[in-house]
């Protein structure tokens, strides 16, 4: 099923093949992806949530990053795939209800907007080696513009413009969404 989806994405973003070299070969070689076992790399889900109007998108200010970034998480061992991880982070993270998850391609609906493969430094105090998170994120429509914070995971949430300084983390994603014309 990944490898349906990362294919599909490649169709539509061909110029990103060199950058998800490693995902590739990680897909051809069957290796397990979902769940945090491999420190190779393995596949994380991120959410695109923009509000209701289309004229802000959702940030957290996560807790052990200490940066704005969008909502997501780790694709658990338990759900069929990153768009599931996309959805359920964002609601478990910022309280957002979502109205409706936007699709890129209909035939595919589970083709991401991004694939983003980066490097994560070990973390010693979680027993974890380097390794490479390939963040698949996926766009949502917001119900409403009420949230509620996770405190455990993020110090914040807001609702930020397109252009907002800390939506740079995620500016490519930004680029390309900006190309949708929603």
């Amino acid at each position: 099923m990944i490898k349906d989806v990362f294919d599909g994405y490649l169709r539509r973003f061909p110029e990103e093949k060199r950058a998800l070299k490693l995902l590739r070969k990680q897909i051809d070689e069957l290796q397990k992806l979902n769940g945090r076992k491999n420190f190779v790399g393995h596949i994380t889900g991120s959410a695109i949530v923009l509000s209701p109007r289309l004229d802000k998108v959702l940030a957290i200010h996560h807790i052990k990053l200490k940066r704005w970034q969008q909502p997501g998480g780790h694709w658990d061992e338990d759900e069929t795939g990153p768009w599931l991880t996309a959805f359920r982070e964002a609601q478990e993270e910022t309280g957002v209800k979502i109205a409706k998850k936007v699709h890129l391609d209909a035939k595919n609906p589970h083709i991401p907007l991004d694939i983003d493969s980066h490097y994560i430094p070990a973390i010693p105090v979680n027993n974890e080696p380097s390794h490479h998170h390939h963040d698949f994120r996926h766009v949502f429509i917001a119900e409403g513009l009420e949230l509620q914070a996770d405190k455990r995971e993020v110090y914040g949430v807001e609702w930020l413009p397109f252009d907002d300084p800390r939506t740079a983390i995620f500016k490519c994603t930004m680029d390309k969404l900006r190309l949708l014309k929603l």
